[in-house]
């Protein structure tokens, strides 16, 4: 989901939390979902060296820390003022959060916390290359904080209420559900430029992801059914349009190979969801993932093209091998009301 205030549909004990467009991933990293970082150990080439050691972070009414294919957290951190909606990482190591009274910096190897900042109501975060970070929130504005995050240093006015925010490379993606904006990093550090203004293919955007050859993906969830748009690093009309497996779609992945995978969370509730699996510029489904799903909300991929999805009715996070269907393990222990997950470090 994007930009919304989650309700109770059944008897559900969790608050009312503004989320991020949960799953917002960049060549695998999630984000709620956590949103694309540099830094983040992700769509590690095959062949070459072992990538440097992954933990899978979830967020929630408390922050936990995984060893990747372990089941129970090395290290948690409780929410104080508010949720850990959203996740991102960054040049640093750090991991940054967000939730509806500001950000919170933590060191991603030990989990410790490091400095808090600014915000209110946020939507979605992301860092750039230079470790700056970029703040959406429901007021119409991503606000940009320095790596120390103690201030405010400029507000980028957008005319709707942004919903997700992701850096792929040297390129901020704003995204306000009827329009995506793409900036360019400028040479003063934290300031971006507008390079264009995407209107072609976005109907009602909930999620962004990245893919290992520059190409980026935008789910749009309008009511029932919904559309995945495939666009070219530099186009403003997609590529491809892919209907086929996908019905309400709240949170998208590309693993290493280009591998796509929807989160698919259809009204009306009760409902379980799938995740729809695509290879490459297919607008095909491989296959559709439905053991152990329960309302997906957040996805990510390991390197080595693991599958984590987060459920929110569910309350656990189950992960599926590179080709498989059937979950190869669960986690509970160590999640509160999950919302958000990311992988990497």
């Amino acid at each position: 989901m994007a930009n919304v205030v989650v309700t109770a549909k059944r008897k559900d004990p969790r608050p009312l939390i503004f989320l991020a467009a949960v799953g917002v991933l960049a060549s695998g990293c999630s984000g709620n979902s956590g949103l694309p970082s540099p830094g983040n150990p992700v769509a590690a080439a095959r062949g070459q060296l072992p990538p440097p050691a992954e933990f899978l972070y979830v967020g929630g009414s408390v922050l936990s820390q995984y060893a990747i294919g372990g089941s129970k957290p090395l290290r948690s951190a409780p929410a104080t003022l508010s949720p850990f909606g959203v996740l991102a990482l960054d040049v640093h190591d750090r991991l940054v959060t967000g939730g509806v009274s500001g950000v919170t910096l933590f060191d991603a190897k030990s989990l410790r916390q490091l400095a808090t900042g600014p915000g209110s109501y946020i939507t979605s975060v992301t860092t750039d290359p230079r470790g700056y970070i970029y703040v959406a929130n429901c007021g119409g504005a991503i606000e940009v904080l320095p790596p120390d995050a103690k201030t405010v240093l400029r507000s980028i006015k957008v005319f709707w209420s942004t919903c997700v925010v992701g850096f792929d490379r040297d390129r901020l993606y704003a995204n306000d559900g009827a329009v995506l904006r793409v900036y360019a990093l400028e040479k003063k550090p934290g300031r971006v430029r507008l390079l264009r203004t995407i209107t072609k293919g976005i109907t009602g955007a909930r999620a962004l992801a990245f893919g290992p050859s520059g190409e980026f993906y935008v789910a749009n969830a309008n009511g029932h059914g919904g559309l995945i748009s495939v666009y070219a690093r530099n186009a403003s009309s997609p590529r491809l349009i892919i209907t086929d497996g996908v019905d309400g779609p709240q949170a998208l992945a590309v693993d290493s190979r280009g591998t796509l995978y929807v989160a698919n969370d259809p009204p009306p509730a009760p409902r379980k969801g799938w995740v729809s699996v695509y290879a490459a510029g297919s607008s095909t489904p491989l296959r559709r993932i439905k053991q152990g799903i329960d309302t997906p909300y957040s996805l990510a991929t390991d390197s080595s093209d693991n599958l984590y999805v987060l459920n929110y009715y569910g309350e656990d996070v189950t992960v599926y091998s590179e080709q498989g269907t059937h979950r190869i393990q669960t986690i509970r222990d160590g999640l509160k009301f999950p919302i958000s997950l990311i992988v990497g470090f």
